[in-house]
């Protein structure tokens, strides 16, 4: 984001190539993901695994969390399509909610079915939000905006007592570099919305 002058937000052109940038960096970030899921967190054949960077916007009905960017696998054990699930969680509801209301890694490896609500008999073993295994972690800046959080990074699996401290860490490294990208952003939105402000008042 640092290739996006902040001398020149007071073009609305750069404003859309800040989002732009934004969404091509996130989306190389989990196409990478992806590709090195093997090697990074030892998933294995038959797990199915999804990987979410959630925003958090306000369309309307207060903030809440929604994907910004996905990887996830494609079929399940049996090579039969795997439905995706594009949820959107208020903050403090859910694991990636609460994480974020708290500001703090969440880390389950056995969930249990209380964790679900009242359908847990019937969900879908491919719907990553019965998964056994999660790490959530908040984007912020803690120096910065410390009551301000930019979403989270959620990483699930469908096996038990998947991840360690290992896996955590590299979810929480990954989460330093996301809430610096976000926060580019937001300081550009920003620095336009001064100006804005001030073209309007002269």
């Amino acid at each position: 984001l640092e290739k996006l002058h902040l001398t020149q937000i007071h073009d609305p052109a750069v404003i859309q190539g800040i989002e732009d940038l934004l969404q091509e960096i996130l989306d190389g970030v989990v196409v990478s993901f992806e590709e090195y899921r093997a090697g990074l967190l030892n998933y294995t054949l038959g797990e199915i695994f999804f990987f979410d960077i959630f925003e958090v916007r306000d369309e309307g009905e207060g903030e809440k969390l929604y994907v910004k960017a996905r990887a996830c696998s494609k079929v399940d054990q049996n090579n039969k399509l795997i439905e995706e699930h594009f949820r959107s969680w208020p903050i403090g509801k859910g694991e990636v909610g609460e994480c974020v209301r708290i500001q703090r890694t969440i880390l389950q490896n056995e969930r249990t079915p209380t964790t679900f609500g009242k359908k847990d008999a019937q969900h879908n073993a491919t719907d990553d939000k019965y998964f056994m295994s999660r790490i959530s972690v908040p984007l912020f800046v803690v120096d910065k905006q410390p009551n301000c959080a930019y979403g989270a990074v959620c990483i699930t699996s469908s096996k038990t007592n998947r991840f360690d401290k290992h896996h955590l860490m590299y979810v929480e490294n990954l989460s330093y570099a996301l809430s610096a990208l976000f926060h580019s952003r937001r300081l550009g939105l920003d620095q336009f919305a001064a100006w804005q402000q001030k073209s309007g008042s002269s």
